[in-house]
Order: structure tokens, then C-alpha cells, then sequence
């Protein structure tokens, strides 16, 4: 019963997290204009922070898409295993702590890229795949004590890496992305 509610609980936290780590590309798309994050400034090294990729609208769109998975999500679960579907204040906060962190570790990528020197779009391995979500989670366990140290969150993070991996190759062969990574 502890394996399956711990899976739950991966899950769960896992589906915001690529929801949210997800949208920016389709907003980009949609959205004629956006506003990069950056507002255009550059860090004290001369390059920008972060660049045009990342926009405010993105991450908007993004935080909502993933805080508002916990609707289906809710809907799905009928046995709760984990405390935070029980109530919906603590599982909207969940959710959307969780679609920040993934956001927000996606940023930080790019920040790391920016200070490495790498244009916007070049590969960046490992942390392209997985900042997202060590991010997501890590904020997870610091606001909400969940547990995050198991076999079962390094299987999350080596089924992400290849849902990443093969996700991004989708948005490429869709015309979503530019490059397939």
C-alpha cells in the first residue's frame, strides 16, 4: 500500500509538471506577441538573462495549464492514497507550486545556458531533460515535506528523461519546435 501511494504521489506531482513545462512551446505558437521574462536585460557578463525563449506569457500559460491539471486529475483519483487530493486548497496549492517549480527550473536552465555562453536552442543534456522536473520536485519538498528521496523518483526522473526526449522530437516533427531537443 506505501509503494502504490508513493507512485500515486509521483504522479500526481509529475502530471503538473509536464503540463507546465509543455504550454510555453504551444503558447508560442498561439501568441503573436510576447514579453520575454527578461524584459530584454542583459546580466553583468553582457548577455542577456535569459533571452527571447522564455516569456511571461509562457510561463502564465503555463503555471494555469499545470495547476488546472489537478481538475481531471481529481476526477480520476477515487482511492486517496495521498493527503493532497483530499483537499482541494491543498492540492491546487500543490499543483501549482508544483507547475511553478517546473517552470521555474526551466528558467533557470536557460539562465545557466545564457552564462555558459550556449545560444537559445542549443542542446544543454541532462539539464534540457530533467531541470524541469528536480526543480518541480525539490520545491515540492521543501513546501510540503513530500518525499522525494526513493527508487520510485529516480524512476520518475529516468521515465521523464525519455518522455522529454521523445516529446520534443514530436513538437520537431510537428513544426512546434525548431530543434528536436
Amino acid at each position: 500500500m506505501l509503494k502504490e501511494a508513493l507512485v500515486l504521489q509521483l504522479a500526481i506531482i509529475a502530471v503538473p509538471a509536464y503540463t507546465a513545462n509543455s504550454i510555453p512551446v504551444l503558447a508560442a505558437k498561439i501568441l503573436k506577441k510576447r514579453t520575454p521574462i527578461d524584459m530584454g536585460k542583459t546580466f553583468i557578463d553582457g548577455r542577456r538573462i535569459l533571452g527571447d525563449g522564455k516569456s511571461v506569457e509562457g510561463f502564465i500559460a503555463g503555471v494555469v495549464a499545470g495547476t488546472a491539471t489537478f481538475f481531471p486529475a481529481k476526477l480520476v483519483v477515487t482511492t486517496f492514497y495521498s493527503q493532497y487530493l483530499k483537499s482541494v486548497v491543498l492540492s491546487l496549492q500543490l499543483f501549482f507550486v508544483t507547475a511553478f517549480g517546473a517552470l521555474l527550473g526551466d528558467i533557470l536552465g536557460s539562465f545557466v545556458k545564457r552564462r555558459l555562453g550556449m545560444p537559445r536552442g542549443h542542446p544543454f543534456p541532462v539539464v534540457d531533460q530533467l531541470g524541469f522536473m528536480v526543480t518541480a520536485l525539490l520545491l515540492d519538498y521543501l513546501i510540503f515535506s513530500i518525499n522525494i528521496f526513493s527508487i520510485e523518483t529516480l524512476l520518475l526522473l529516468m521515465l521523464t528523461y525519455i518522455i522529454h526526449k521523445l516529446s520534443n522530437y514530436l513538437a520537431f516533427k510537428t513544426g512546434l519546435k525548431n530543434v528536436p531537443w
